[in-house]
């Protein structure tokens, strides 16, 4: 296992309303079981590849920006910031009402996403239909057969497995991290995918025939493709289709208790181009952030609900 000896530190500016506490509250939901990131401290934690090597970041609110620390190239800290953060994202203007108001009151949320397609695509099989929780604990198992791990702020962060790894892999020997055959199959050829270079890894090379082509994926469907966009790139104008903590979080912003997912998906037509700005509003919103203690301040009646992911 890796430790913290040697890294750098980076301040790197950001927009005056960013937020990191609201930014990375997706990494702060599964209670510190994601394998390659957490909220910490005040601080948001990632470990993952650069440059083809292992590293592991810190990112701290500063003053006008945020301070990055870890290993890897100094040079790459102020373009994986962005890239990871997403705060060019955080300005959206809705004409539904609803959302309108829960972004007034969560000023400041970047589009927070892992900056790598292959990444994205391989938590999104492995989420498919089972809780935030369990899909951490079943990719911190997948990523301990790949990487002893990075010891920092008193745990341990795994990288999660490069495509290149997982393509060379037998889906016999991913499934003892907990998936099933069938999903131990898909994170397989997708990363054959991204290995191959029939799919990019860089989010903004992703485009739509790429996305038609990880769909014809086997194992994979729309709300894994969705996913994949919204958390492996940071994509702001997709839906993910059949999402359940989507759908929760929409009743309950709503006040619609009978709302389903063909309305619910209808209803996202109001969102403009913004559909998966407005969706982390809306998980925010239920969810909570580090800055509020996760009590969502709009819904109390939600405070304590487990997010659930969905789909495939």
């Amino acid at each position: 296992m890796s430790g913290v000896h040697e890294f750098d530190s980076v301040f790197i500016p950001m927009p005056t309303q960013f937020s990191l506490a609201r930014t990375c509250a997706p990494a702060a939901w599964s209670g510190g079981r994601w394998p390659n990131e957490d909220w910490i401290d005040g601080a948001f934690w990632w470990a993952g590849h650069e440059a083809g090597a292992a590293c592991w970041r810190s990112v701290t609110q500063a003053n006008e920006g945020v301070i990055v620390s870890g290993t890897g190239d100094p040079d790459l800290f102020p373009a994986w910031a962005r890239r990871v953060l997403a705060p060019q994202a955080m300005l959206s203007r809705f004409a539904d009402p609803v959302i309108s108001e829960i972004e007034q009151s969560l000023p400041g949320l970047g589009h927070l996403n892992s900056g790598d397609m292959a990444d994205g695509a391989t938590f999104a099989v492995i989420g498919q239909s089972v809780s935030l929780a369990s899909a951490g604990v079943t990719a911190a198992r997948l990523c301990t057969m790949f990487h002893p791990g990075f010891s920092v702020a008193n745990r341990t962060l795994w990288p999660l497995p490069r495509a290149e790894d997982l393509a060379e892999s037998d889906p016999a020997t991913i499934r003892p991290c907990g998936v099933t055959g069938r999903r131990a199959e898909a994170i397989v050829a997708v990363a054959r995918l991204f290995a191959s270079g029939d799919l990019p890894s860089d989010p903004t090379a992703f485009n739509d025939a790429h996305a038609a082509r990880l769909l014809a994926a086997p194992g994979v469907g729309p709300w894994t493709v969705a996913s994949t966009l919204i958390w492996g790139g940071g994509h702001s104008d997709t839906f993910p289709p059949g999402d359940a903590a989507l759908l929760r979080a929409a009743r309950a912003a709503y006040g619609l208790p009978e709302l389903d997912h063909r309305a619910l998906a209808e209803r996202s037509r109001g969102w403009g181009t913004q559909r998966a700005t407005a969706a982390r509003l809306l998980w925010t919103d239920l969810f909570g952030h580090p800055g509020d203690r996760f009590t969502p301040a709009r819904h109390p009646r939600t405070t304590g609900v487990r997010p659930w992911v969905s789909g495939c």
